[in-house]
């Protein structure tokens, strides 16, 4: 079946549903100018290779469950909000690229096995909104095949998990240059300030992120027990800029004190980082200088 489906109007909704072995594979649909928009499909490859397209549709919806392989979705023009939920083998090899208005949400939902996709976003300050099941599909579960694609800058980073006992506490960047929001965890903001200064034993550092983009010069302590495990630090990136993270103590009192701590500090001019004690930067990842100490 090779189906061509062109839907427009400022006032029209639109629903399809295809349910049943192949029922719409290779469909193409274009709608434009949509008040809403809402696409089901169940089971056996359903909607299978498809093609959809919305051109500056308000609300659009799509649910796939067992029905959405090889599946291609242009929501960049979406003006309000795009939903897209994902359930068993729902989303293998799918391409979906989210709305590019600043106020247009993209909310992705992921559950029962491990899904195959690539995410375009326009930025990482983009309204993604990513539900991955953490407990499907053993270690990996439901989005440790996904890839986020920044197309403002080209890059991507593939989602990894954390763990905590036996099973995955939580979904993480692989690469922060190109990481939504929504994954770093709160945000502590340094501001446009001449010297910042975070001691995560008295802020909550785990699991966070601390960005010093618009500050001089950045000084993160991680010198009681795990307060800095998974953070992210964003360091300064003016000129003559510096950044320092402390990590560990000579007291033993900080073991794994930045375990899984992500540096970007690609654009600081100078960058510290001090270990001390055990594994205190056991699994951390730096993005050193290109230009600079």
């Amino acid at each position: 079946l090779n189906l061509t489906v062109n839907v427009g109007s400022s006032t029209a909704a639109f629903s399809l549903s295809c349910n049943g072995l192949q029922a719409c594979s290779n469909i193409t649909v274009n709608g434009g100018g949509l008040v809403s928009s809402d696409i089901s499909c169940l089971q056996h490859n359903g909607c299978a290779y498809g093609t959809f397209d919305w051109t500056k549709s308000q609300t659009v919806s799509i649910n796939c469950q067992e029905a959405c392989y090889g599946v291609t979705i242009h929501g960049e023009e979406v003006t309000n909000s795009f939903a897209l939920h994902c359930g068993f083998n729902g989303c293998s090899q799918l391409e979906v690229y989210c709305p590019s208005k600043p106020a247009a949400e993209c909310n992705i939902t992921m559950l029962d096995s491990e899904h195959i996709a690539d995410i375009h976003i326009p930025t990482i300050t983009a309204n993604l909104n990513l539900h991955c099941d953490l407990e499907s599909a053993g270690w990996s579960g439901a989005c440790g095949q996904v890839d986020i694609v920044c197309t403002d800058t080209g890059e991507h980073s593939n989602l990894w998990t954390t763990f905590l006992g036996s099973g995955p506490e939580r979904w993480y960047c692989e690469n922060p240059h190109c990481c939504p929001s929504a994954l770093l965890g709160l945000v502590i903001e340094c501001g446009d300030v001449e010297h910042c200064v975070v001691d995560c034993s008295t802020t909550d550092c785990k699991d966070n992120a601390i960005n010093a983009t618009a500050s001089q010069s950045l000084t993160v302590s991680c010198i009681y027990g795990s307060n800095c495990e998974r953070t992210t630090i964003f360091c300064p990136t003016s000129p003559g800029s510096a950044c320092e993270v402390q990590c560990g103590s000579n007291f033993g009192t900080a073991s794994s004190s930045c375990k899984n701590v992500v540096i970007e500090a690609v654009n600081v001019d100078r960058l510290n980082v001090q270990c001390t004690g055990n594994n205190a930067c056991q699994l951390m990842n730096v993005y050193c200088p290109t230009h600079a100490q």
